[in-house]
Formats: structure tokens, C-alpha cells, sequence
């Protein structure tokens, strides 16, 4: 019986694969596993659920066609994945001519050769959740043309004509001219769509995946027409399965290396063809609901053509993200206090000319590094520097930057209300707040106050009741009502809600009876014996939540002992200009983001900062600001 239909085998199936993914990740526990630890935390959870929870969502499944040639079949080395990568790939069934299996490393055959794989990995991990599990259909055929003038590995020219292998798919149904690879191509797909729908469900193509073109590349007509022949790749394939006739299509720019190899004779001339044909290029050749891949950078073996496995492993997440971004069921948010607008601050140690006479090339290189699509920007620039070192296709209103469109809502000094729009007629509000410390004083500072005075702890829960008074009332305009009254109203409208922000303060998920028992001392070099972790119930947070606001790191790490995510500070040499000595800090995590609404749920969560004892994102350079950025991954459901 296959797999996909005998529900204990389900449970099974998902039981195995939260403990390969929990275990892989146990036996590597370095800094990368961040990356996926979002994925285990809910392959255990989805593991749990019931048969018939699972039997509700299961009817209608999403589908992925992978095609091309052998950088589609892929060469790289499942031994040389890094160790962050699980051993079977949550919620992803691949197609083995039979069946689909769950997606297992070095026992699904995914490639040729058991041991090597291709994009499907990369992508699997972006795309794949426990609420959208997906199922692949690979076909590819190494060294293969699109164009009809090609017959296998040989240029033959003239008109379509019978016989030829290649993945040419005809002007029409039953087309004699079409390419033999297309018909073997077209009747996997619909073997494997058949087998679902024999076994109860309701395949969706939610999209192909298109990595082919070398071939084409050695020849003028088939380069220069390359847009055209995607074209009728995607129409042809559209009518054969009674498909959408604007099928969302991502593809991988072909040989970034150069100087090409000289058999590629006109490697430029495709490359611009496949530009070309992105939705957003604004050319006569594109195509709606298509986006290219570039492959430039990305890590090839020695012969400059094949990609190694971290290539494979970068042009499938490249290609889960540009499939999420045509659908828009992802967003990567950021949020990060930039100190000072980027510009000179030597009067806090940061002077600009230890970053090449400006900190915005470094922001804006950790923004590309994280991979953003929204970031809330605290002390942002007064101009537009960022904005024009960021380039195309990024927008800005006020405080928040994204490669989404904005529509402004609010922008005053410290706060900043914009809509982005995910996908035609549906939008996320983003919030970015700054808020004051409190009237009465910074939080832990008066904390430190409390435990200097009372280092006994005879007292605590009037140590925390005296705190908390003392942070309650916000100081200037940029304190909670300026930013609760809004939220309030976005909230009661069921609008989605993304907040950004520095919030000069704690969060009461932080500062906990479970830390107040298990945690380590917040104050970097405490002089009174006793560790600063006692419970506080810091009021902004707690406001926060009465409204209905989730804090998304903590939803995704509810663990405030293993990951305290601290953003607050990076550390600096004692005497520097404008700070206090760095001992006498405590490192907490003030900033944050949340979000609101039925449609959002955040799946990983990551601090980018200075080092991997810090950080679970390492900026390579110079860290440029007082505070680390945090990154959550949201799906949009």
C-alpha cells in the first residue's frame, strides 16, 4: 500500500521524522542548527497531532514539478551538507516512480547516484512546513536542449521535426514534433499527480522549478530564443494538465562562471534572454508570475559548470524563496537599531572611520546577509542613504524598509505605521516602534539597584512590584499609548500585525520564576554574590499581550533558560567614550517583534550579531552598532 494512505503510517512516518530531525541536530549542536531549529520544534509538534487533524489539511496536497538538466539532477555530495541540514527533510515526500517516501538524505534517490542530490533539498527546507507539507516531482535528463533545433547534443537546426531528444513541447496537444524528453517528462508528472488522486487526495501544482539551458547556450538561435522557448514550455505545459495558464515558474540564470568554458558559445545571449523573462523586468519578454534565480556567487565544482553541494543547498533555498515570494507565503522580518542613523558616533565608541568612513555599507550588507523582506529600522537615517546603498527593488516609509510596496500610514519621529502588500489585494500592517526608557529610570538598571540593596533577596516580589512601578510610566511620545492605541485598532479591524522595535526594556517572558531558578546572571560582572534573575512582570510586555500582541521569538523558542536571544550589547572595551563600563551591563533582549493575526506564524527565529557565542547569524565584519538585529521567519498561511 503506498505510503501516502494508511493513516498509522502517517503518525508513524511523522513520529520518525521529528526524532531523525531532533537527533541529527543533537549530534551537531553548533551555532548552524539555529537555522533549521524552527523546522524541529515543529516537526515534534506536528509529529503529536492526531490522525484526523492531519486527515482535514491532507485532502488538498501541494505539489512542486522540478525539471531540467544536470544541475537540476544535481552532483553534489550529500556527505558535504553541513550538519544543519536534518536527515530526513520535514514535511516533504518525493516521488520515486512508485510512490512518494518521505524526503530521507542517502535513502531517498533523488539524483543518479543515492549519494548525491540536487535543488530539491534547499528548497524543500524553505517551502516545505507542518502546515504545508509538500510533494516533489523531479524529471531531468543531463547535457538536454529546450529549443526543437537540437536533437540531444546535436545542433540539426531547420524546422521542429519527430524524434528529437530534447524538451521541446510542441505547438500543440499531440504535437508530432514534440521532444521526446517532454513526453517522458509530461507522463511522470502525471503518473505521479494520478497516484495521489487514486489515493484520496487533491493534488494542487502550486509550481515548476526550471534549472535547464546549457545546451541552448551553444547555439545562437537557441540563446537568442530562449524566452520564447520557456514560454511555450510553460503554455504547452499548462494545456497538457489542465493547469493555470500563468503556472508560477522559478528558474536558475544558467553559468555564472567566467570566463565560460568556450563550448558555451553564447552564454551571454541567454543569460540576458533569461533576465529577461522575470516578471519584473519590464521587458516585452517577460512573463507573468515568473522569477529568475540568480546563480551568480553561488559555489561551483572545478569544472565551473556544476554546482557543489553548498551550491545545490543555496540554489534550492533560492528557489524556495522566490517561489514563496510569487505566492507570498513567507516573510522574513528584521528588526535592528542602526545607532545614530549610520552616521559618525564616536561619541559612543563608534567612530565612522573604523568602517571605511561610514556604518551604512555594513547595515546595509547584514540586511542582504539575513535576506530580509522587512526591516524596522530604529534611529534611522534622516535621508536616503540606505535606501539607495540597499538598490532595487527596496521601498521606504518612514522607519521601515521593505522589497515589498508600502503604503504609508503613519510616520512621526518614533513611530512608524506602513501596510506592505504580500501579494495582489492582501497586506500585512507593520508597526515600528522606538520606545523611551522609562520616567523613572532604564529597567535593569533599577533591578541592579533593587539587588545592590537587597542582595539577600528577602524580598523579591516587592523588589519586582517596586520595579515595576517604577516602569510604568513611559516617558516623552515614545512610550506604549503611542503605540498600543493603533495596534489596538489594527487588531479590532483583524488586520495582520507585524511590530518591530527597540523597546528599552524587558520582557516578562524573560524575566521569569523558571529563569529566577535556572538562568544565568544578566549582570555581565555582578558584584553583590547574588545573580540578577528574579521575576519581573515588565509592564510594556505585559501590555503588549493584553492586546493580543505574540512575541515571535518567544513563539518559536519558548525556552527563556536555552535561548535567552539577548540583543542588548555587544560587548566593548571599558572607557569607551559615552558608556559605561561594559561589566557593569545587563545583556537582556530588548528588541523585538511581534505579530498579531490569524495568518502569521513564525517558524524560525535568530539573532545576527558580532560572533557565534552571541549570534546564531554571524556578520563577517566590523559589527556596526550598540545593538544585534533579531530575523523571524514568518509563513503566511
Amino acid at each position: 500500500m503506498p505510503i501516502v494512505i494508511d493513516q498509522r503510517n502517517v503518525v508513524l512516518i511523522l513520529n520518525l521524522l521529528a526524532a531523525l530531525c531532533i537527533a541529527a541536530n543533537a549530534q551537531q549542536p553548533n551555532e548552524n542548527n539555529s537555522t533549521y531549529a524552527g523546522l524541529v520544534d515543529e516537526a515534534a509538534k506536528f509529529a503529536s497531532t492526531t490522525v484526523s487533524q492531519h486527515d482535514s489539511c491532507s485532502q488538498a496536497v501541494d505539489v512542486y514539478l522540478l525539471a531540467g538538466q544536470s544541475n537540476m539532477q544535481g552532483i553534489g555530495k550529500i556527505i558535504d551538507l553541513p550538519a544543519s541540514v536534518p536527515a530526513q527533510i520535514p514535511f516533504t515526500y518525493f516521488w520515486n516512480q512508485r510512490e512518494f517516501e518521505p524526503l530521507v538524505l542517502s535513502t531517498t534517490k533523488v539524483s543518479t547516484r543515492i549519494s548525491e542530490f540536487g535543488p530539491e533539498i534547499g528548497f524543500a527546507l524553505e517551502i516545505a512546513r507542518a502546515n504545508h507539507p509538500i510533494y516533489l516531482v523531479k524529471y531531468h535528463a543531463s547535457g538536454m536542449p529546450l529549443h526543437y533545433g537540437w536533437d540531444g547534443n546535436t545542433w540539426v537546426g531547420g524546422n521542429a521535426a519527430p524524434g528529437r531528444r530534447s524538451f521541446y513541447p510542441g505547438e500543440v496537444p499531440e504535437d508530432a514534433n514534440t521532444g521526446s524528453l517532454y513526453v517522458a517528462m509530461l507522463a511522470e508528472f502525471r503518473r505521479a499527480r494520478r497516484h495521489l488522486e487514486e489515493a484520496g487526495f487533491n493534488p494542487r501544482i502550486r509550481g515548476l522549478v526550471w534549472m535547464q539551458g546549457e545546451q541552448d547556450s551553444k547555439h545562437v538561435v537557441s540563446a537568442s530564443n530562449y524566452a520564447a522557448s520557456l514560454r511555450l514550455l510553460r503554455k504547452r505545459l499548462a494545456e497538457d494538465m489542465s493547469l493555470r495558464d500563468d503556472l508560477p515558474i522559478v528558474f536558475g540564470q544558467v553559468l555564472p562562471h567566467e570566463p565560460p568554458l568556450e563550448r558555451f558559445s553564447h552564454r551571454d545571449e541567454i543569460r540576458a534572454q533569461m533576465a529577461d523573462c522575470d516578471s519584473r523586468s519590464g521587458k516585452p519578454e517577460s512573463m507573468k508570475n515568473t522569477m529568475m534565480v540568480s546563480t551568480d556567487g553561488i559555489s561551483l565544482l572545478p569544472d565551473t559548470v556544476h554546482y557543489d553541494a553548498l551550491g545545490q543547498l543555496a540554489l534550492g533555498q533560492k528557489f524556495g524563496r522566490a517561489m514563496n515570494e510569487l505566492y507570498r507565503s513567507s516573510l522574513r522580518v528584521m528588526t535592528f537599531n542602526m545607532l545614530q542613523g549610520g552616521e559618525e558616533a564616536s561619541n559612543v565608541g563608534f567612530d565612522n572611520s573604523l568602517f571605511d568612513g561610514s556604518r551604512i555599507d555594513e547595515i546595509a550588507d547584514i540586511i542582504r546577509l539575513a535576506d530580509a523582506d522587512v526591516v524596522g529600522m530604529q534611529e534611522d537615517c534622516t535621508t536616503d542613504k540606505l535606501l539607495r546603498e540597499l538598490g532595487d527593488p527596496w521601498h521606504r516609509v518612514g522607519s521601515i524598509y521593505s522589497r515589498l510596496p508600502l503604503s504609508k500610514v503613519i510616520v512621526e519621529p518614533y513611530l512608524t505605521i506602513a501596510k506592505a502588500e504580500i501579494a495582489r489585494d492582501r497586506f500585512v500592517t507593520i508597526v515600528n516602534c522606538h520606545w523611551s526608557p522609562p520616567r523613572n529610570g532604564y529597567g535593569p538598571d533599577l533591578a541592579q539597584a533593587e539587588l545592590s540593596e537587597h542582595p539577600d533577596l528577602s524580598e523579591t516580589s516587592a523588589m519586582a512590584s517596586r520595579i515595576v512601578e517604577g516602569c510604568s510610566v513611559p516617558s516623552g511620545p515614545r512610550g506604549y499609548v503611542a503605540t498600543l492605541t493603533p495596534l489596538k485598532t489594527a487588531i479590532s479591524n483583524h488586520e495582520s500585525v507585524l511590530l518591530t522595535g527597540d523597546f528599552n526594556e524587558p520582557s516578562h517572558l524573560d524575566w521569569t520564576e523558571r529563569f529566577a531558578r535556572e538562568g544565568t546572571d544578566r549582570w555581565v560582572s555582578n558584584p553583590t554574590g547574588t545573580p540578577l534573575r528574579f521575576a519581573v512582570e515588565w509592564p510594556g510586555s505585559k501590555r503588549l499581550a493584553a492586546i493580543g500582541m505574540l512575541d515571535s521569538y518567544r513563539k518559536v523558542h519558548p525556552n527563556e533558560v536555552e535561548r535567552i536571544g539577548a540583543t542588548w550589547t555587544p560587548q566593548y572595551p571599558d572607557k569607551t567614550p559615552g558608556r559605561g563600563n561594559y561589566s557593569e551591563q545587563v545583556l537582556d533582549r530588548i528588541d523585538r517583534i511581534y505579530h498579531s493575526g490569524e495568518t502569521l506564524c513564525p517558524v524560525a527565529a535568530q539573532v545576527i550579531g558580532e560572533d557565534a557565542t552571541t549570534s546564531d547569524i554571524v556578520f563577517p565584519r566590523r559589527w556596526p552598532s550598540d545593538h544585534r538585529a533579531v530575523l523571524i521567519d514568518f509563513v503566511i498561511q
